[in-house]
C-alpha cells in the first residue's frame, strides 16, 4: 500500500504519449474481449498495455492508439474479466516473457 507515492508519474495526452512511445521502441497493445489475436501472441518488443473501462472497454481514441489488440480466452458464460484481474494476467505474461528472455546465470 502506498507504493504509488514512490513512483514517478507523468500526465500526457494520447497524442503526446503516441509521439513519445515509438522513439523508445514501445508498442501499444490493447486488451479487448473482441480482439482477433490471443494474449499469447504479443509482439517481441517493449509493450505498453492499454486497458479500458470495465463496461465499455477501450474508447475509440485508445483503440486508435493501439498497434494491436489481444484478448484473454474465456470459458463458460462469462464474456470478460474484471479489468484489474485482466491487466494482472497480462502483466504476469509480460514479466514471464521478459524473465525467460534473459540468460540463466
Amino acid at each position: 500500500m502506498g507504493g504509488i507515492f514512490h513512483l514517478p508519474l507523468i500526465r500526457a495526452t494520447h497524442d503526446e504519449l503516441r509521439q513519445w512511445a515509438p522513439s523508445r521502441g514501445i508498442q501499444f497493445v490493447g486488451l479487448s474481449p473482441r480482439a482477433a489475436r490471443l494474449w499469447t501472441e504479443l509482439p517481441p518488443t517493449r509493450i505498453a498495455l492499454v486497458v479500458g473501462e470495465e463496461r465499455k472497454g477501450l474508447s475509440d481514441s485508445l483503440r486508435d492508439m493501439c498497434d494491436m489488440s489481444v484478448r484473454l480466452p474465456m470459458c463458460g458464460h462469462a464474456d470478460s474479466l474484471n479489468v484489474g484481474v485482466a491487466a494482472g494476467v497480462m502483466m504476469y505474461e509480460m514479466m514471464r516473457r521478459a524473465a525467460s528472455a534473459q540468460p540463466i546465470p
